[in-house]
């Protein structure tokens, strides 16, 4: 990764910390997604996925060898640290790990489906496993990370569920500040944007009814858009081919639903970059090609599932939050529920006073698009 037009050089050396420890975590979520896409026992091909994240892992330090921790990235891997454990206290000091949706069983059971049995199985199962059954044929990105950590520790999937929390609540902070820095956030802004990812606005209430598929396609997508955007300016290496073609696979297993609605809000951002990046640069698109056909060859054994539980879930999803977990967002309490202040819950009442905060939110958000739209005129697209 070199300084561009986009990145100074210093975002460039400080940002590589970040998306080399993500490369690491996107690896996991594409090595236990195809293990388990191709119907192969967790328990058994546990070994074959730890190589994988050797590799990724050797090749991440490989690159981290020359280049020094600074006391700035320390702090700020401190602070996200911090705000995820903000999170999970009630977990770490009672033990157990509270959900008032049944989804956190759903992961667990599929998870430990997915350690014992080949997917699609369905006979001589406990009531548990064809629990898991019933449900091998829809997303399992969460579900197969589940069933890594409980052979990588040696306990249960249900034990495992604070492990997995932690590490996407890091990746989701780190991607946030990263995400900012790249729309000319300076550094106290990115930090702000970084902590109110974690500890504010939806967040907690995925986290609350169990969405571990959302929060893990969090973890992942802000760092896509940072990768395309070093990969458009930056030297175009084999590595940083592997890496963006590893971290566009990740985000497919993670959450198709999410990935529907993020990529058409994104979709004149990504345009931009891949037309900038293929045919002002002379012969690059031949390294985008090569990386669209890796992304290609990894995703294929999840083809099917994938546009399977996007075209099954996704309105059942909308309906549900909506009209079910969240039903202020369909009373006049939108404002302050829109940015998850609380109202959007059930017998919650809204004063006057409740709206000034979200319409500070909201004229910060039209003038930080007017400033970022004179910056880059396709983001008036994603508006």
């Amino acid at each position: 990764m070199d300084s561009s037009p986009s990145f100074s050089a210093s975002f460039v050396t400080s940002c590589r910390f970040w998306l080399g420890a993500n490369s690491i975590w996107a690896t996991l979520i594409v090595a236990a997604g195809v293990t388990a896409a191709m119907r192969l026992r967790i328990d058994k091909s546990w070994p074959l996925i730890a190589f994988v994240i050797f590799l990724s892992a050797g090749l991440v330090f490989r690159k981290l060898w020359k280049s020094k921790l600074s006391l700035k990235t320390l702090l700020i891997l401190l602070l996200g640290v911090a705000s995820t454990g903000f999170l999970l206290w009630p977990c770490l000091t009672r033990g157990t790990f509270v959900s008032v949706t049944s989804d956190n069983f759903l992961y667990s059971a599929l998870g430990q489906y997915l350690v014992d049995h080949h997917r699609g199985m369905e006979f001589g199962l406990s009531p548990v496993d064809q629990y898991g059954a019933a449900l091998s044929e829809t997303r399992f990105g969460t579900a197969s990370v589940l069933g890594f950590f409980s052979i990588l520790f040696h306990c249960t999937t249900v034990a495992v569920l604070p492990i997995y929390i932690f590490i996407v609540l890091a990746n989701i902070f780190s991607g946030f500040v990263l995400l900012s820095r790249k729309f000319g956030c300076n550094r106290l802004f990115s930090l702000a944007a970084g902590l109110y990812a974690v500890v504010g606005g939806w967040a907690p209430n995925a986290l609350n009814i169990g969405g571990l598929d959302n929060l893990l396609f969090l973890s992942l997508f802000p760092f896509l858009v940072v990768r395309l955007e070093l990969y458009r300016f930056g030297y175009k290496s084999w590595s940083a081919s592997l890496g963006l073609a590893i971290g566009a696979s990740s985000v497919f297993y993670a959450y198709p639903e999410g990935l529907a609605i993020a990529g058409l809000i994104f979709l004149p951002i990504f345009c931009e970059s891949l037309w900038s990046g293929m045919y002002r640069r002379g012969g690059a698109w031949r390294r985008y090609v090569i990386s669209a056909g890796l992304v290609l060859v990894l995703i294929s054994p999840y083809a099917r599932v994938f546009f399977d539980s996007l075209f099954s879930n996704i309105n059942v999803h909308m309906s549900k939050g909506a009209a079910g977990i969240f039903p202020g967002l369909l009373s006049p309490r939108l404002l302050p529920a829109m940015f998850g202040f609380g109202q959007e819950y059930p017998g919650t009442i809204s004063s006057l006073r409740d709206v000034v905060l979200p319409i500070m939110m909201l004229a910060l958000i039209l003038l930080g698009g007017a400033i970022w739209i004179r910056r880059r005129k396709s983001l008036i697209l994603a508006f």
